[in-house]
This record gives C-alpha cells, structure tokens and sequence, in this order.
C-alpha cells in the first residue's frame, strides 16, 4: 500500500509520521485490497475550537473510497481514533461486499473493478432494521443568499440548513465545518 502523509498548520516530524503511518498501515493487515493511504494532518488555529487536531484519511480501494476524520485536541489521540474508524469500516465494506471485487472488462479494454454484493435480501433487510428513517420532515425553500441562510441557520440553532439559494435558484446545504467555517453544498442537475 503507497502511504503519503501531509501536514496543514503542522510540521510533520519523523515520530509522527511513524506513528501515522504505524496506525494507518495495520487497517491494510485486514484487507489486501487497499491500493493506496492519505493521510492529512491538520491543525485549526481557532482557539475557540477546542478539538483543533484534524486527522483525514482516505483510502483507495478496490471497489470503492473509504474516507475517516477524527478530531482531538492531540494529534496522536486523534491518528488513535481514526485508525479505529478505518476498521470499523473497513470491516463493514468486507460484510457487504464478501471482501472480493468482480473483475469485467469495458468497451475500451480498461479493466473495471466492482464490488460483488454476496449479502442476501433478508440480511440486508436485518442489517437495515438498526438504522432506519424515523423522522420524515417536509418543508418550504426560501429563496435566499447564503449569508441570510446562515443567520437563519444560527437562529434555529442547527448544524445545516437547507434552502434554495436565490443567485443560481438551485437546492443548497449550509453546514457548520470543524473549524468553525461554514461549507455551502450546491446541487446541480444534470447527467
């Protein structure tokens, strides 16, 4: 498995690094289809933020992307949750894909790899039973731009908001970011 490590508002020292790719490097003992790790390293100068030591890893995989991010106020505490999280996962991707791809070929003779599902309708159904839609809310979009979203967003106290934004009359999502940003998600229609 290829490994890089990057840093953002960080100098990566040769003991992080080790411990980074030590912590990273285990999840690939679990599954052999692992092409390649990021790992990035980041640290928000916010001093409101109190978790401000970002851990993102992102894994290529055969058959599919599994991406974590923890944050502590300690970058190894943080390389430490993200690990777990990456077996959690990588655990789960094996259950529902049988830790195998399907090999094809396409049109153009480049060769594709795709999961095989070997999970059946009935354990799908159970496995779906623990997390289900328990809440279904219907509302208006309000025409608005993305500063007036954020009041409204403040004011009912949530994490997002979602509104039809009034510049390009288009669903978008508001959310509060860990650093204590705002992101602006942009639907767009279209193939």
């Amino acid at each position: 498995m290829d490994l890089v490590i990057k840093g953002k508002n960080v100098e990566v020292t040769e003991s992080l690094r080790e411990y980074a790719q030590q912590k990273v490097s285990r999840v690939g003992k679990y599954f052999d289809g692992i092409m390649d790790a990021q790992v990035e390293l980041n640290v928000i100068k916010n001093k409101r933020v109190a978790n401000n030591q970002i851990v993102q890893v992102t894994l290529h995989l055969k058959g599919g992307v599994i991406r974590a991010e923890e944050a502590k106020d300690n970058m190894y505490a943080a390389i430490d949750l993200v690990a777990d999280k990456l077996e959690r996962q990588i655990s789960r991707f094996k259950q529902t894909h049988g830790g195998k791809v399907d090999r094809t070929r396409t049109a153009g003779g480049v060769l594709e790899l795709e999961p095989v599902s070997v999970v059946s309708p009935e354990e799908f159904e159970q496995e779906s039973e623990a997390q289900q839609i328990v809440r279904n809310k219907t509302f208006v979009l309000k025409p608005l731009d993305p500063t007036e979203a954020a009041r409204e967003m403040e004011m009912l106290g949530h994490n997002f908001y979602v509104f039809q934004n009034r510049e390009t009359e288009q669903v978008s999502v508001l959310y509060h970011r860990r650093d204590g940003h705002y992101g602006l998600i942009e639907a767009v229609t279209g193939a």
